[in-house]
């Protein structure tokens, strides 16, 4: 599955990137901000989207959103990440239809576990 990652903390992207090829193998392209991973998705939709919430320019619910607005929104999942825990985002990106929301750090089992439930729907 093609998986696009977009997160302004290079370190955290590149991390979870790492960790979906190497242990998952899946394709992982990277964006470093919302407006890169919406130009990226336009050009080439992908069904699977992890976003975090807070980024310069276009954060991640504007993304959540304008995928969910766009002709292949029924075929694109959206897993929003945030190191943020705050209670109205989670609340927000739930109600925009995102699949999922996983706090900061990652608990890679927990993303493993739903980009398998992802897997599953898609198959």
């Amino acid at each position: 599955m093609r998986i696009l990652i977009a997160d302004d903390d290079n370190l955290s992207r590149e991390s979870i990137a790492k960790f979906v090829r190497k242990n998952l193998h899946h394709k992982v392209d990277e964006a470093d901000s919302g407006l890169t991973a919406w130009d990226k998705y336009q050009s080439n939709p992908y069904p699977l989207v992890i976003s975090d919430i807070r980024m310069p320019g276009m954060g991640g619910l504007e993304l959540l959103a304008k995928i969910n607005n766009s002709e292949n929104s029924k075929h694109t999942k959206v897993v929003m990440i945030t190191g943020f825990g705050e209670l109205q985002s989670s609340i927000q990106a739930l109600r925009l239809n995102a699949f999922d929301y996983l706090e900061k750090p990652i608990d890679v089992n927990e993303l493993a576990n739903v980009i398998q439930r992802i897997e599953n729907l898609i198959q």
